[in-house]
């Protein structure tokens, strides 16, 4: 998988090609945190 990562998906394709076993239970948490904590963030020039 190229990097940089795009999307939620694209977390988790990388996590299960992964020869490691991973709580993904606190990986979804995580996600969900930070996208609650930047949704109306902004960059200088407006876009998302």
């Amino acid at each position: 998988m190229a990097w940089p990562l795009k999307t939620y998906d694209d977390l988790i394709a990388l996590i299960n090609e992964s020869e490691h076993d991973y709580d993904m239970s606190v990986i979804d948490r995580a996600y969900q945190l930070a996208l609650t904590s930047h949704q109306d963030q902004k960059r200088l020039s407006g876009a998302p």
